[in-house]
């Protein structure tokens, strides 16, 4: 019975350790895609802002919008707009030219987020077009931009950006904005825009989570009270052995050293 009570109690201690593991973090969700953009059959004269195609359950609302400085354009399958002629980073971000998604989790939901896939191009052959990402989340710093790029084509490669060493973007609660901006050289076209292809156009990849409930302080001194009352009587059972007694009626410990037995009739010794 008493090595029934020790397992007993080693098992109540493993049951509040493993939930405040799980208070504390819980189990770790999977990556993937959270919020995504098509463009196909689109175009930002009449779609501005954008919802988005693909939304997470654990996602209120998401949408693609271009900021106050850029116009936008009517080009069909496209998301964009004119008004891109800054010449630095600087300048546009003051004009306030970029493509701007915002994302917002539902109560009691966090964000993470790990990448961001994207597809873009201008209308017409470049010099060099510049764009760059930057959030809200570090107050649109340029210091802390998320990433830069810069090309020369009408039509610039599907870009994939990491984002996971920004701890900034990890277990977001609120609104998150990211905004591309785009400036280009002294000369080239100033329309700028997220075109279309096989699949999702602008995707970003993470993870949606339930934010943890913090423990009241009671609760955290009876978690820690349970377990110190388990590990003493643990320790109580292990130091238990059995006792047995001699046909004299003296107790002795059941270890086998024959030096601890207890001592038998003098020789010689009269009876009782």
């Amino acid at each position: 019975m008493k090595c029934l009570s020790r397992l007993r109690l080693h098992a109540g201690a493993a049951c509040l350790v493993g939930s405040a593991l799980f208070l504390c973090g819980g189990l770790a969700p999977l990556f993937g895609q959270i919020v995504a953009w098509d463009v196909h059959g689109t175009a930002a004269s009449t779609a501005n802002p954008m919802p988005a195609t693909l939304l997470d359950p654990g996602i209120a609302s998401a949408t693609l919008t271009l900021g106050i400085g850029v116009t936008a354009s009517s080009a069909s399958n496209t998301f964009g707009g004119s008004g891109f002629d800054q010449r630095s980073l600087s300048a546009a971000m003051a004009a306030n030219d970029y493509l701007s998604f915002t994302v917002v989790p539902t109560a009691g939901r966090s964000l993470s987020l790990t990448s961001i896939s994207l597809l873009f191009g201008v209308s017409s052959a470049v010099t060099s077009f510049h764009v760059a990402l930057a959030t809200s989340a570090t107050g649109f710093s340029v210091p802390e931009l998320l990433w830069t790029f810069a090309f020369n084509t009408t039509l610039s490669p599907s870009q994939s950006i990491s984002l996971v060493d920004y701890v900034e973007l990890q277990d977001v609660t609120s609104a998150l904005e990211i905004r591309l901006h785009g400036w280009r050289d002294p000369s080239g076209s100033s329309t700028f825009r997220i075109r279309d292809n096989a699949g999702y156009d602008l995707a970003i990849f993470g993870t949606v989570s339930e934010v943890a409930a913090i423990p009241e302080p009671s609760a955290y001194a009876a978690g820690i009270a349970a377990l110190v009352a388990g590990a003493v009587m643990a320790r109580r059972g292990r130091s238990w052995r059995p006792r047995r007694v001699s046909a004299a009626g003296s107790q002795w410990s059941g270890r086998q050293d024959s030096n601890l037995r207890p001592p038998g009739p003098k020789p010689g010794a009269l009876p009782g």
